[in-house]
This record gives structure tokens, sequence and C-alpha cells, in this order.
């Protein structure tokens, strides 16, 4: 009897994991078939930077002292945040935008992503590409790999810009067992690719698109939601071990005291209607008092995307100022 009971529960796990494996190459296949269209963008230049054995895809364009762009930290994220912010600053700057490792164009490894990880990237891509101090703009969590890399090597970096950026006590939070167990279950096979699609599912990205990112849910267009959702799709499930480090908290970092060690002038840009956003830029400058800071109306997290000009803006005025030219 109860070989008979373990056999009826062996054939049953069996038909779900065959059925979620199922769900699993039809969301990949679909998502192949969602691929944005290819656009005209004549102006960038794509580039591969060999590091690491791996492939990191960037762009460059334009001409005048250096500008670093950086995505925010999420599978769905990719140089795209800055597609049209990137004609705008090009006209006085040489304009480079990374594809972050996990994300976009880049490859995704099957690795435990972590801030030293983007850190060590992001000084060795300075090094090695563009080869002279560079200001650097990063958008969300990926601030705090920025602000790491510049106290490892000041020299490389001139001015600092964040958008959106995450409190830093959201990043202080330290591994715990929940944070484990979360990550663990993600990077089981079948089952956890299937959360990760679930995670990011249209449905959900567009709610997250909708409600928390965007201020109007008019500017969550059909492009954008089309090319985020390739994003986090593309290499079929690879960015799962992004999401799984993300989970993990192993991309957490304590910037507190980093923060008051940097030098470099720095602008915080947050949008009116993020959440507490006079709240946040008051926690930066109780750290940091010299940051400087920029609201931008009727936008919430993604301003690039939801008001690229202000954002242009607000970017070219700040790294501009002091130039000889300006």
């Amino acid at each position: 009897m109860n070989h008979n009971k373990k056999m009826k529960w062996l054939k049953a796990s069996a038909k779900l994991t065959a059925v979620m494996a199922a769900i699993n190459i039809i969301i990949d296949k679909n998502s192949k078939k969602s691929a944005p269209a290819e656009k005209q963008n004549n102006y960038l230049k794509s580039c591969s930077y060999h590091w690491i054995n791996r492939n990191i895809h960037y762009t460059k364009t334009g001409k005048g002292r250096p500008l670093l762009l950086i995505h925010n930290l999420l599978p769905s994220s990719a140089g795209y945040e800055w597609e049209k912010v990137i004609p705008i600053v090009a006209g006085s700057r040489t304009v480079y935008t990374l594809d972050l490792p996990g994300c976009g164009l880049s490859d995704k490894s099957n690795i435990t992503y972590t801030n030293f990880y983007f850190k060590q990237l992001v000084l060795d891509f300075i090094r090695d590409v563009i080869q002279e101090k560079t200001d650097v703009a990063a958008i969300g969590s990926s601030y705090a790999f920025v602000v790491s890399a510049c106290i490892s090597d000041s020299k490389l970096f001139d001015k600092l810009i964040f958008i959106s950026p995450a409190e830093p006590d959201r990043l202080i939070q330290p591994i715990t067992v929940k944070n484990r167990i979360m990550s663990l279950i993600i990077k089981i096979p079948v089952f956890g690719t299937l959360l990760y699609n679930i995670s990011y599912s249209r449905f959900l990205l567009r709610l997250k698109l909708e409600y928390m990112d965007f201020s109007n849910k008019t500017s969550c267009t059909q492009d954008i939601l089309n090319t985020l959702y390739y994003n986090a799709h593309v290499q079929s499930f690879k960015a799962k071990a992004l999401f799984s480090s993300f989970l993990g908290g192993y991309l957490n970092i304590d910037t507190t005291e980093m923060l008051k060690k940097i030098e470099n002038r720095m602008l915080i840009i947050i949008g009116r209607n993020s959440y507490n956003a006079k709240n946040v830029i008051d926690i930066y400058r109780r750290l940091q008092p010299k940051i400087d800071a920029r609201i931008i109306h009727n936008t919430k997290n993604l301003i690039p995307l939801e008001n690229h000009l202000a954002a242009a803006n607000a970017i070219l005025d700040f790294v501009s100022a002091g130039d000889v030219s300006a």
C-alpha cells in the first residue's frame, strides 16, 4: 500500500513538473516573438567589451568629455532605459551605455551576482574602454556600486548623478535565512524558473510600471513594456540568476560611510511623485551635505523613460557646470 502511494506521488510530481516545464517553454517562445522592432539608431555604435570571459554589451556615441550611463539593477533593465536621453546629451559628450552582466544583451551567467562584481566591472570598463576621468549617471540601486567604485579609485570619476537612488537603509539589510531560501528556490530548474516567469510576466511587469515606476499610466507604452519584457526573457531564463541574487540580498551594501567620504560633486534626481521623495533627499543630505538635488515634476522612478527631456537637461546642466565652454 505504501509502495502504491509512493508511486502515485511520484507520477503526480512528474506530471506537475512536465506541466511547469511546458509552461516555461511556451513563455520562452512567446518572449522571442515579442522582441521589440529593430530601431534605426544609426547614431549608436554597438560594441562588446570582453571582461572576465564574458561579453558585455555597450554603446558609444557623441563627442566630448565622457559620460557613462548605467541602468537600474533589475532583470528587465538595460541600456534601453537611456535611449531617449542619449541623443540629447551626446551633443556635447561622448556617451557610453552599459548592459550590465545579467541584463539586456550582455552575457547572463549562472552565478551569484554581488555589489563587488558590478563595482569591479565599472572600474575596469573606465580603465580599459573609456580611459579617462568620467562623469557617471546611474538609476535606482545601481548607485550603490558606483559609490563603492568611486571610493576604490576616485581618480577615475568626475561628477556622479544618481536618479531615483534606493534609500541607503534598504541596502544595509543583512542576508537572512529567508533571503537564502528565496534565492535557492528561484535557482530550482523548473519550479524556480516558473516563479521567475510569473514575477516577470507581462501582467505583473505592467502593474509595476504603471503603479510604481511611472507617475502616469499612459507613460507605460507598448514599446516600453515589450522591450522590458524582452530584456527579462532574452537568452531564455538566464536572467533569473540576477533575480535570485537580488532576492538573496547579495546585492546589498552599506553606502552610508562611503557617501560621507566622497569628495566628488554629486547630484540626486528624484521624481516628484515617487514615494517619500523629499525624505529621500534629506537622508542623502544628512550623509553628505554637499549633494545637489533636482526634483522632476510629474514623474516617479523611471525618469529617463517618463520625461527624458527633463532628465537630459538636468544631467547636462550638472556636468556642464564649470566647463570653460559652458
